[in-house]
């Protein structure tokens, strides 16, 4: 498996969805639609991806899952 086919999010993803106006289907989209365009990124999380503004950082895969993607955070770019 190239991609993810499941989004799980971390505590902290979702906590930061909230101020942000973000819904969870914001996020999976996302990461599903947008996860061949990822970059690296070079915090915590493995991979970053960009649909508008939104920014979702994510562990991929997850352990042994091929098919689960972690969010460890959200944030919208200035």
């Amino acid at each position: 498996m190239n991609a993810p086919s499941l989004v799980l999010l971390s505590q902290h993803a979702t906590e930061r969805m909230v101020p942000l106006g973000v819904t969870v289907e914001q996020v999976t989209v996302a990461v599903l639609e947008h996860h061949s365009r990822r970059r690296r990124n070079p915090r915590e999380a493995d991979w970053l991806v960009s649909s508008g503004s939104l920014r979702v950082a994510y562990n991929w895969p997850v352990g042994d899952d091929q098919a689960a993607a972690l969010v460890v955070t959200v944030f919208r770019e200035r």
